[in-house]
């Protein structure tokens, strides 16, 4: 296998404790909790511990941040800086403000982007399949969640991996005044955008019915909105991005399982499933002991940082029947309890869409690529700790003779010209029905029931205070 496989395993040198946890899964029993003694935190890989931490917010809190150090905690963390009770009522103003009729629109317009990104590659025969294809995918879907323009794209792709970086903010200064110059950027565009929108609400202005507009309705106001919005760039784009670059690059480098998967299109739910297990986008986010505890008889202090391993708990033996191989042919109901989207109050909120992009990603991919196939070594990204995936996947595929020539099919690419702001209503019903049983199925319940009327009505408007942080963007 390459080394960009053993690589996915793998911090940089100070956080490299991967390695020695998964050496020690023939007998994890031994080496529970492991300590790093330069940052004085420990780490859990055991599914089962894994899960003890996640769930007790009383003895593991997120108020002291997802990261190996201690920050203080901020009034405006939303969500993931927050525990139960107050986070209990945010996230459920979030559900309710993102129902499964959103998910069927997401899902819907995901298919008309995905086949204008593949039609305007195919005549190329080759392409990088992460910065061509997967990061383009999550960012529309972040734009159409909140109502920003798509025209934004660009720079808020910027700011995304500026954001990312600052994700675990123990990093050297250089690193971290441009993920601080980002955060504020993204700040900055969240408050205007919830702004100019609260101002089209107070004049009686028709609104879009996206995530904006159902904050406002709930009393957020607009600077809660801008810091929550610099969390949701980063974590609803790059989360998705390395998942269907993990999930394609796993496939190619297992023909095995691609040809299994191509002799039988109901095997793509498991792929995406056992593409989370086997290669989590998100390795996991600490969190601090409010008073002195024992883990498998270690003392840990108060305030010490632990460390959760998504990537351990998915690797389990103990859980996994021979964990360390991609296989696609896993029951369907078992893979679902994969730990990829974390566990308790804190599971991710965006896992149905994740899920729902996963699949429609591979599933026209494999129908629009013929003989898709690795063209070049792929490079692992390294800005963001506490991620894992790849920043570059160069393929290629075969193009019949009689194909359109690569600047044809160029002009009609939505890599350079932006997707439509929303589909047609009837796009929309008819996406309903295709995503509906889907929806049913993998979408929380308590998020509520989808409101028919209001997935006709249209975006207006967008922020221009933001654009004065352009400079600082590029």
């Amino acid at each position: 296998m390459s080394t960009v496989g053993r690589d996915f395993l793998r911090f940089d040198d100070e956080y490299d404790i991967c390695p020695a946890s998964l050496a020690d899964r023939s007998a994890p029993e031994q080496r529970p909790v492991l300590h790093n003694a330069a940052r004085n935190y420990y780490a859990v890989f055991r599914h089962e511990d894994v899960i003890q931490v996640l769930r007790d917010h009383d003895l593991w809190t997120s108020v002291t941040g997802c990261g190996p150090v201690l920050i203080e905690p901020r009034e405006q963390f939303f969500l993931m800086g927050v525990d139960p009770p107050r986070h209990t009522d945010e996230r459920r103003l979030v559900t309710e403000s993102f129902p499964p009729s959103a998910v069927a629109s997401i899902g819907a317009r995901t298919e008309q982007l995905v086949l204008e990104l593949l039609e305007g590659l195919f005549a190329r025969g080759e392409a990088d399949l992460i910065e061509d294809f997967a990061r383009l995918v999550p960012l529309h879907a972040f734009c159409w969640t909140i109502g920003a323009p798509v025209e934004d794209l660009p720079q808020l792709r910027l700011w995304a991996r500026g954001v990312a970086q600052g994700v675990w903010p123990d990093l050297d200064e250089e690193t971290m005044q441009r993920a601080s110059t980002a955060r504020a950027a993204t700040e900055a565009y969240g408050v205007d955008l919830a702004t100019t929108r609260q101002r089209a609400l107070e004049f009686g202005q028709p609104v879009p019915d996206d995530l904006t507009t159902r904050l406002l309705s709930a009393a957020i106001p607009p600077e809660i909105i801008g810091f929550t919005y610099v969390r949701l760039l980063s974590a609803a784009t790059h989360t998705t991005t390395w998942l269907i670059g993990n999930l394609i690059y796993r496939l190619l480098t297992n023909p095995d399982q691609l040809a299994l998967l191509q002799a039988d299109h109901s095997l793509v739910e498991a792929a995406v499933e056992e593409s989370l297990r086997y290669d989590p986008p998100v390795r996991g986010f600490y969190r601090t002991s409010t008073e002195p505890t024992t883990l498998h008889g270690v003392e840990i202090t108060a305030d010490t940082k632990v460390w959760p391993s998504l990537l351990g708990a998915n690797h389990d033996p103990q859980v996994w029947e021979m964990p360390e191989k991609f296989d696609i042919t896993r029951p369907i109901e078992k893979l679902r309890d994969h730990c990829s989207f974390g566990y308790g109050v804190h599971r991710c909120l965006g896992a149905p869409v994740a899920r729902l992009q996963g699949q429609i990603a591979l599933r026209f991919l494999l129908k629009k690529l013929p003989n898709l196939r690795l063209n070049g070594e792929p490079m692992p990204s390294r800005y963001c700790r506490a991620g894992m995936g790849l920043d570059h996947l160069p393929v290629a595929w075969d193009v019949p003779e009689t194909a359109p020539s690569p600047a044809d099919a160029g002009a009609a690419t939505r890599v350079d010209r932006p997707l439509e702001p929303s589909p047609s209503p009837e796009r929309l019903s008819a996406g309903r029905r295709t995503f509906g049983l889907w929806i049913e199925h993998n979408l929380d319940r308590s998020i509520g029931e989808p409101d028919e009327d209001r997935m006709q009505r249209r975006r207006q408007g967008g922020p221009v205070v933001w654009r004065q942080y352009r400079a600082e963007g590029d």
